[in-house]
């Protein structure tokens, strides 16, 4: 190996391993496409997930599921979202302090439900609804901050304006089969009971 090449090689890693650790430093709010909710007055950041796919064709929206993370953190959580090894991803996620990112589009089908079937009967619960994942380590004893609660309605409220929202369900309620999961453990329905017309 030639000097000059060696040393390229060198340099080339050199700067990897600084963009790596820049990257590692530098805050979500430098590092995500920032936009604006204008209908929910909230602030989201988009860090795309590779994990969706298409709704079936005429697919109505009017589910929201709401989820736990488990995953402590919210860079683990966007982390987790954009490996394609994970295959899995949500549409929002709510960081404690009220933080919202954005990783799929409303229009595309995110996978967050897994094997699922709502109380109608319907099952793939991902074609018809909306993910929305909460920070929390779903072992009981994390808290919801109020902020976190409060930024989840205010996005559920915009969500309603763009989908005709019918039913908001936590994820344990819709899992397949029963007792599949617990997330969101402490989830309490008067959160979002006002949002949607009783069925």
């Amino acid at each position: 190996m030639s000097a000059f090449v060696s040393t390229v090689r060198h340099l080339n890693d050199s700067h990897c391993a600084l963009k790596l650790a820049n990257e590692l430093e530098t805050p979500l709010e430098e590092k995500g496409e920032s936009r604006m909710d204008h209908q929910g007055g909230l602030r989201i950041q988009h860090y795309e997930s590779p994990n969706y796919d298409e709704r079936p064709a005429g697919t109505v929206v009017d589910t929201v599921v709401i989820h736990a993370t488990v995953l402590n953190t919210i860079r683990e959580v966007i982390e987790h979202f954009s490996s394609p090894q994970t295959k899995v991803s949500s549409h929002y996620t709510i960081d404690r302090d009220g933080s919202v990112i954005s990783h799929v589009s409303e229009y595309k089908r995110a996978w967050h439900a897994g094997l699922s079937k709502m109380e109608d009967g319907r099952t793939n619960v991902n074609d018809f609804s909306i993910g929305v994942e909460l920070v929390n380590r779903n072992d009981g004893s994390d808290p919801y901050p109020e902020h976190q609660i409060q930024a989840m309605r205010h996005l559920v409220k915009a969500i309603i304006v763009r989908h005709p929202i019918r039913y908001i369900v936590p994820h344990y309620a819709c899992a397949e089969p029963p007792g599949r999961k617990s997330d969101p453990i402490g989830f309490d329905d008067s959160w979002v009971r006002d949002l949607v017309p009783p069925h």
